[in-house]
Formats: structure tokens, C-alpha cells, sequence
């Protein structure tokens, strides 16, 4: 259940071990830097202290401008959408041929 703010985190557990983690954050573009790293294919942790609630890599982002004003103080909001790692693991197929001697 998303927060009445619309910004908030959600960690959607499947029955086969699988999760999808969504995050919602409101930031500037001045601190956008910041989040530089958050791109497709990167890693990404999500801790409750040293606990740690969520770990995958992340499938897409989504950027909004909450304004139409211009410069660095431009209200964002910043959408991550990331698979956790026994996602990707499921999707992968291995193959390896065997040569038995006769």
C-alpha cells in the first residue's frame, strides 16, 4: 500500500522466492546527482539497519518534473523499479553439451 504522499517503498514478495522492489522519492534536480548510479542493471540494497530488506538490481527508472519551473530547485520525482536477485536467476538457461567416449 502506497503512502497518501505517493512517495513511499514497497517490496512485493512472490510465493517462489521472488521479489520487485518500487521506490518513490521526491527530490531537486540540485541532489540529483546523487542518485547518478540508479541506472538499469545496477545493484541496489534496501537495509533496516544492518538488516537487510531487499537486494536485486534494478530494472528501470522513471524521472517526473512536479513543476514546470526551471533551475536546480525543480521539484523531481524519482520512480526505481528493481527485480531482486532470484528474479534474474530464474530467467537465466544454461546449457552444457557433454561428450561421452564411446
Amino acid at each position: 500500500m502506497k503512502p497518501s504522499t505517493g512517495y513511499g517503498l514497497m517490496v512485493e514478495k512472490k510465493s517462489d522466492e521472488r521479489s520487485n522492489l518500487s521506490i518513490s522519492l521526491k527530490t531537486t534536480a540540485a541532489s540529483l546527482g546523487s542518485a547518478d548510479g540508479i541506472c538499469a542493471g545496477r545493484p541496489i540494497e534496501v537495509k533496516d539497519g544492518a538488516t537487510t530488506v531487499f537486494g536485486g538490481v534494478v530494472k528501470s527508472n522513471r524521472l517526473t518534473r512536479l513543476s514546470h519551473a526551471t533551475g536546480t530547485d525543480t521539484p523531481l520525482r524519482l520512480d526505481i523499479f528493481a527485480n531482486d536477485y532470484n528474479e534474474i536467476a530464474s530467467r537465466r538457461v544454461t546449457i552444457i553439451t557433454f561428450d561421452v567416449p564411446c
